[in-house]
């Protein structure tokens, strides 16, 4: 006499969840590396705007075009960088906003550290704007590590101020 079999062993269902288990493990860890890259294309390219829009407004500044940031632009790049982040819509992608006195830094030298005192990332998306006479070099801290961005010589504009 042959026996109608209904339903899945336990053997099988324990394989189904076991792959699903497997994929699910493999999913998430591809897609964090994808968020984790993206969040440090963002910081980079928040960079990139901010410096090009400082250069943008030096040639503004020499060139005596009149624009929302060139009163303060003329007083030197710390003062061009806090007008440029007041009409700034960028934040920074790994949480918070960007503003003069917390995540972005204008400095004689380099200051800024990618990890605190528990040697954990703690400033990352933060953003350093190093002057050096007219010598602008930009710096971002992404996933830890302090990565150098563009950098450029104000005609313009003076110093730190």
């Amino acid at each position: 006499m042959k026996t109608l079999q209904q339903g899945f062993s336990l053997i099988e269902l324990l394989v189904v969840i076991a792959i699903i288990g497997i994929l699910a493990a493999v999913g998430t860890t591809g897609y964090n590396a994808y968020i984790d890259g993206a969040k440090s294309k963002t910081a980079q390219a928040n960079l990139d705007t901010i410096v090009t829009t400082l250069t943008n407004e030096d040639m503004a500044v020499s060139a005596g075009v009149s624009s929302p940031n060139a009163a303060s632009c003329a007083d030197g790049v710390k003062a061009c960088v806090a007008a440029i982040l007041l009409v700034n819509t960028s934040t920074n992608p790994y949480g918070g906003d960007y503003t003069i006195d917390t995540s972005v830094t204008v400095v004689d030298a380099t200051a800024l550290t990618c990890t605190d005192a528990d040697a954990e990332p703690d400033n990352n998306g933060e953003i350093e704007i190093v002057v050096s006479g007219r010598t602008v070099t930009s710096f971002v801290c992404i996933a830890g590590t302090l990565t150098a961005g563009p950098g450029v010589t104000l005609s313009a504009m003076s110093g730190v101020v």
